[in-house]
């Protein structure tokens, strides 16, 4: 095989390698945005049930004081 044949085989077996490692640094980025969005969603969903549960002890108080004979 000529030089030159060496040099577009090499040529192509690095531009291979070198999509997969774009794609690869690429799913990373997209794995680590996906873990920030499970952490937020779960922070979230934590706050929203202690606002619940101080929201129904309101409630409940409200309704002791105010319904109460």
């Amino acid at each position: 095989m000529p030089l030159s044949g060496w040099v577009v085989f090499i040529s192509i077996i690095g531009a291979t390698f070198g999509v997969f490692a774009v794609e690869q640094y690429r799913v990373g980025m997209h794995e680590t945005r996906l873990e920030k969005l499970e952490i937020k969603y779960e922070e979230s969903s934590r706050l929203l049930h202690r606002i619940d549960q101080k929201m129904d002890s309101l409630q409940h108080q409200f309704e002791k004081r105010y319904t109460s004979p």
